[in-house]
């Protein structure tokens, strides 16, 4: 992960439950400046728009999988760290 001094890292978190949203947030908060999105679509137009730098992903979602979302996240934005998570494992 690239962090400079004057700049927090950027996590996108990636999750279908709101709950899960929301620890990741608070676990990560003073850390690193964290963005959220539910669906695996939304997140990619995060990627686009933001200096995203490790990508948090849960690995079942409705619409989009954290696999698909991780291949076309790397078009976007290649240099991003990109974690899967599953609660099914």
């Amino acid at each position: 992960m690239s962090k400079t001094e004057d700049r927090q890292p950027t996590v996108l978190v990636v999750d279908d439950k709101k709950n899960m949203l929301s620890l990741m947030k608070k676990v990560l908060r003073g850390d690193a400046r964290v963005l959220t999105a539910e669906r695996g679509l939304d997140a990619l137009k995060i990627l686009e728009a933001e200096p995203v730098d490790v990508v948090l992903c849960d690995l079942r979602m409705p619409d989009t999988d954290g696999v698909e979302v991780l291949k076309l996240s790397k078009r976007v934005r290649p240099q991003a760290e990109f974690i899967l998570m599953t609660a099914y494992a």
